[in-house]
């Protein structure tokens, strides 16, 4: 009898140390497999995140960047603009002034070479006046060419500036295309991501209830 009540109260106890270090283990258990797969999403997801923050952070500025190039650029067009217009006057003016000096010699206004010499006084007032009036349409010459020449640079500088302009101006747009696709793409992530470690926190929740139930 005494033997029988040993075995049993035995069992019992046994039985009991069985339950607890199933209920110890059961708590002692790490995240279920759902939760470890919802956690390595969510950290991709962060990856994801990251990796597109700093692209778009790059790209914005680039974009600025290349803003600023542009306004330089269209500021440069518009002195080269002004520059221009002061130049083809001159040059206009200049051409005009020697076309007047040339018609005036042949319509007999201005002094001829005979006239030169008559009305000299010396030979050295002679030769003084024949210098006089070379270097004078000399002067003329070289003015209009000096005018003419300052133009032609600046129209190749502003057909330069302009090919520049052009070129910034399509590479702006391709970054604002760039920027606005990843910065669809991170809102995209983002709302993903708040959608996962919303889930992380329901399973983590759900996990640990089942682990007090399971201990309890």
């Amino acid at each position: 009898m005494r033997r029988a009540t040993f075995i049993s109260v035995s069992a019992a106890a046994a039985l009991i140390v069985a339950l607890l270090v199933g209920g110890s283990s059961a708590a002692a258990r790490g995240p279920s497999p759902q939760l470890r797969a919802k956690e390595a999403r969510a950290q991709a997801v962060i990856a994801q995140v990251g990796a597109l923050d700093r692209r778009f952070e790059q790209v914005t500025e680039a974009w600025d960047g290349a803003r600023v190039e542009l306004s330089r650029t269209r500021v440069q067009l518009d002195r080269n603009r002004n520059a221009l217009v002061v130049a083809e006057r001159q040059s206009h003016r200049a051409q005009r002034r020697l076309q007047q000096r040339t018609v005036a010699l042949y319509e007999g206004q201005t002094l001829t070479t005979i006239d030169v010499v008559v009305g000299s006084t010396s030979l050295g007032d002679m030769l003084d006046r024949l210098q006089a009036a070379h270097d004078v349409a000399t002067s003329d010459a070289l003015l209009v060419k000096s005018v003419t020449r300052a133009a032609e640079r600046l129209r190749r500088t502003r057909a330069k500036l302009q090919g520049i302009a052009h070129a910034r101006v399509v590479a702006l747009s391709q970054l604002k295309t760039n920027r606005a696709q990843i910065g669809s793409m991170l809102a995209e992530r983002r709302t993903l991501l708040a959608s996962v470690q919303k889930e992380v926190a329901t399973i983590r929740e759900r996990d640990r209830r089942q682990q007090l139930a399971l201990a309890a």
